[in-house]
């Protein structure tokens, strides 16, 4: 790794810093002068994350049991979507397919389709035994989540259904999981503060990186910057690693932030 390109990804966390703050209010800042253009309140409590969808709305989820897609014109919601939940809905991200995928503390995982106004949940997954924090979909299209239960799950698609074919379990809770290679992913074990990269065909992990330094806070994303390089936010800190010797190569502190 090139000790430019290390600094030039610094350049870019320093200027894309704080563009969105999603804690009970959604802020659309300008990138140059860092002026809110948008300041959405339309959540009864904390908004844990926003993503963006396939036709360029803006959805997000709260601890409020809802999630909400905006409309990209008014900024009005377009669908409220009162879930079934129990308890906070922590992630939410689109499929391929077009799926909307929440992850919640009830243990649940539900699948919703999304029309222009209309919603309706398709499937509810419960596959893990305590709060789920994250979700992604590999290059093959299948599911990979993980939990506060030590655990992560992997499903295949059965007709137009997903269902559990595997389970890894780790030794710690998991807030974030992310594909770093066509068969591997990594996945963060908050409990131990260890980054592992888990091989997708032995089925087993291949590395692990210790010490980063983030508490045992809620839940983080791991940032794939380019095919050599992620960023693990963490406590007053930002940790680069390079993907390919498995270390880490540099740590950018941030003082008196907490958790980013």
């Amino acid at each position: 790794i090139e000790e430019e390109d290390i600094n030039n990804l610094i350049k870019k966390i320093q200027t894309f810093g704080n563009i969105i703050s999603p804690l009970n209010l959604y802020d659309n800042y300008n990138i140059e002068n860092k002026n809110p253009i948008h300041i959405l309140q339309k959540h009864d409590g904390q908004v844990y994350w926003l993503c963006v969808l396939k036709d360029g709305r803006l959805a997000s989820c709260s601890n409020d049991k809802k999630i909400i897609i905006y409309n990209k014109n008014t900024y009005n919601p377009d669908i409220t979507i009162e879930s079934d939940s129990t308890d906070c809905i922590s992630f939410i991200t689109q499929l391929s397919s077009g799926l909307l995928v929440s992850c919640c503390d009830d243990h649940k995982i539900r699948f919703f389709e999304i029309k222009e106004l209309e919603y309706q949940l398709i499937q509810t997954l419960k596959e893990h035994q305590n709060d789920v924090y994250y979700l992604i979909e590999l290059k093959n299209k299948n599911l990979v989540s993980c939990s506060r239960d030590c655990s992560i799950n992997f499903y295949k698609k059965d007709n137009i259904l997903y269902k559990l074919y595997y389970k890894h379990q780790t030794k710690g809770g998991l807030n974030s999981v992310l594909q770093t290679k066509e068969n591997e992913i990594c996945y963060f074990d908050y409990t131990n503060k260890t980054l592992y990269f888990y091989d997708l065909i032995k089925k087993e992990n291949k590395a692990s990186i210790s010490n980063i330094g983030i508490n045992n806070g809620y839940k983080k994303s791991i940032i794939l910057i380019n095919k050599n390089l992620l960023i693990v936010p963490g406590t007053n800190e930002i940790s680069i690693i390079d993907i390919n010797q498995y270390k880490k190569v540099k740590s950018i502190e941030v003082p008196n932030a907490g958790d980013i």
